[in-house]
């Protein structure tokens, strides 16, 4: 019973990391670059920084004021330019184009941990 709920584990691993660089991945495939200018920083209760920035979309025809919906450990400067991948259909919706690589690391060393745990109580 036990080898089982470790496989399980294993497994829920696997596909969480799997799912979320999957939905990553459509989102930096639908998304558009552009470059944002950080408009201000607020920290939040949790020592945490959520960015107001401004951009115009690709196509040139709106300008866009929104704020980011994580929170970073270390503010941006103000009037600071960053690359944002933006939701061609909610221009609001936005994330900096350096936080998917982190991202990315986090999900495949997610996937990674779940196949040597699946392996490991498999093959006991």
């Amino acid at each position: 019973m036990y080898r089982i709920i470790l496989i399980l584990i294993g497994a829920a691993a696997i596909l969480f990391g799997a799912g979320m660089l999957l939905k990553m991945s459509l989102f930096l495939k639908k998304g558009k670059q552009c470059v944002a200018e950080i408009l201000s920083s607020e920290k939040d209760r949790k020592g945490r920084f959520t960015h107001k920035v401004k951009f115009r979309t690709v196509d040139g025809d709106k300008e866009i004021i929104a704020k980011d919906r994580a929170g970073y450990n270390n503010a941006f400067k103000d009037g600071e330019t960053k690359i944002i991948v933006y939701n061609t259909e909610a221009p609001e919706e936005f994330r900096f184009l350096d936080e998917f690589g982190s991202s990315r690391m986090a999900y495949i060393s997610c996937i990674i941990v779940g196949v040597l745990f699946v392996l490991r109580f498999i093959l006991i």
